[in-house]
């Protein structure tokens, strides 16, 4: 019977004492790839966050892409478990009373100003063409 990517992660850890940057990584990996091996192995993969060794946590700081895993984690020991936040975080939206009113007729004039001068180049263009195709 197969042995499970958590029981493996375990012995591995057991075998191996100069692992850190390793396991850092492969947690990094795993992380950036968590959407394609399901909702079943966020548990597995929470768990082997969690439980990692504080060195791997430091390496972790210092690797592309750790940070990421360090800010998850982070959510997993304030959130509990879950791997999805309740709700999105929507610090970075304006107020409703920072977004200006609508105003349409300004917007209105500028699309009309706009199409204006597009038809009068257009003109000239098939006015020019007109004469060169005549000339000949």
């Amino acid at each position: 019977m197969a042995q499970s990517t958590y029981t493996a992660f375990k012995e591995y850890k057991k075998n191996k004492t100069d692992d850190t940057p390793q396991v850092a990584k492969r947690l990094v990996n795993i992380f950036r790839h968590l959407d394609y091996f399901g909702e079943d192995y966020e548990p597995t993969y929470n768990k082997m966050l969690q439980e990692a060794s504080p060195t791997v946590l430091g390496v972790l700081s210092s690797i592309t892409g750790g940070d990421e895993v360090l800010e998850y984690l982070d959510f997993l020991r304030n959130k509990g478990t879950s791997t999805t936040p309740a709700e999105e975080n929507t610090d970075y939206l304006p107020s409703p009373e920072d977004i200006p009113p609508f105003q349409p007729d300004s917007l209105l004039g500028e699309i009309l100003e706009k199409q204006n001068t597009l038809l009068e180049k257009q003109t000239e263009i098939l006015e020019k063409l007109t004469r060169v195709l005549t000339e000949k």
